[in-house]
């Protein structure tokens, strides 16, 4: 159990460095942008489609992690409430673990299981899985579909294909980078007028002023 645990910290740890490394090169996007300016110039197609896709991804990465903050909060609350010893440090683990699609809940939520089966037996461990399918399912099926079409204006059905789509193209890499993958597509389709009704069918889209 110990080994097990410490596993999964260890996996979080990892995954926490990935996210502040991420967060850095989030902020120097900004100086980036700088540099494209006076390389291409402010008011070039290219520099428009670049910052575009810039703001769509930090949207989507802001949307992420306040999905899984209000499921890691929830959660540990939660358990916290149910006498599950660590619960903060379980809610943690939710939180950082739950940029991994699928599996990464599935991991941050195998210590509080066995504490619970080990403390309350096996209806003990029924109660944690059903609170934590039960909040995973609320916040990945309501909220994160709703957050997700407002702040990248693609529909919530079209984002579900587009994952089931790119994980069949590219598997596991393909659910990772599903998000950012539609978001080129989108901006490419809408770059030109014969294809712009296929970007409208992914989502509404915005018409680029004319210099």
């Amino acid at each position: 159990m110990a080994n097990t645990v410490n596993g999964i910290v260890n996996a979080g740890a990892t995954v926490g460095i990935i996210i502040v490394t991420a967060a850095f090169l989030l902020i120097d996007a900004a100086n980036t942008s700088e540099k494209v300016d006076s390389e291409i110039g402010k008011q070039s197609e290219l520099r428009l489609r670049i910052s575009k896709f810039s703001k769509k991804l930090v949207k989507f990465i802001v949307i992420r992690a306040e999905i899984n903050l209000i499921t890691g909060i929830t959660i540990a609350l939660l358990l916290f409430i149910g006498g599950i010893d660590y619960a903060i440090l379980w809610g943690v683990l939710i939180f950082l673990l739950s940029y991994i699609p699928y599996i990464g809940l599935v991991i941050a939520s195998v210590p509080p299981i066995m504490l619970a089966l080990f403390k309350y037996g096996p209806l003990g461990a029924l109660a944690v899985i059903l609170i934590i399918v039960a909040v995973d399912a609320l916040a990945e099926n309501v909220l994160f579909p709703s957050l997700m079409g407002k702040g990248l204006q693609l529909s919530p059905a079209f984002l579900f294909l587009a994952l089931l789509y790119w994980n069949f193209v590219f598997g596991l890499a393909g659910v990772l980078l599903s998000i950012p993958l539609t978001i080129v597509l989108k901006i490419i389709l809408e770059s030109f007028e014969e294809t712009k009704w296929l970007a409208r069918l992914m989502g509404p889209i915005e018409e680029t002023e004319e210099s």
